[in-house]
């Protein structure tokens, strides 16, 4: 009775790639987004069947702010801004003394 373990994009020369001395799982180290555009595949295999078993490794990036500040001056009009980075793309929620500002229409 055999596990192997493949993928459609995956060199498996690479170091970051080490299938566990079960066979039963891989470890991925130091994950990057490419390596979440594929399928690793699972297939096994005894005297008298083989399976395969396809899975998608799916990547995602903790969101991030990028700009945190803002100046101000005494009786002008201003625009705050805020934007982030993240997969999947973050929703910005604004908050004044802790209280969820309303969206306007403009």
């Amino acid at each position: 009775d055999q596990i192997e373990w493949g993928t459609l994009k995956i060199d498996w020369s690479d170091a970051r790639f080490v299938v566990a001395a079960d066979g039963l799982s891989v470890v991925v180290h130091n994950v990057t987004r490419e390596d979440g555009e594929g399928y690793f595949s699972c297939e096994i295999r005894t005297e008298y069947a083989t399976d395969r078993a396809y899975i998608r490794l799916d990547v995602v990036e903790l969101p991030e702010i990028a700009n945190t500040s803002t100046s101000l001056t005494i009786f002008t009009t201003t625009v705050i801004t805020c934007s982030a980075t993240g997969v999947p793309t973050p929703t910005i929620t604004w908050l004044l003394g802790g209280e969820e500002l309303a969206e306007v229409e403009e």
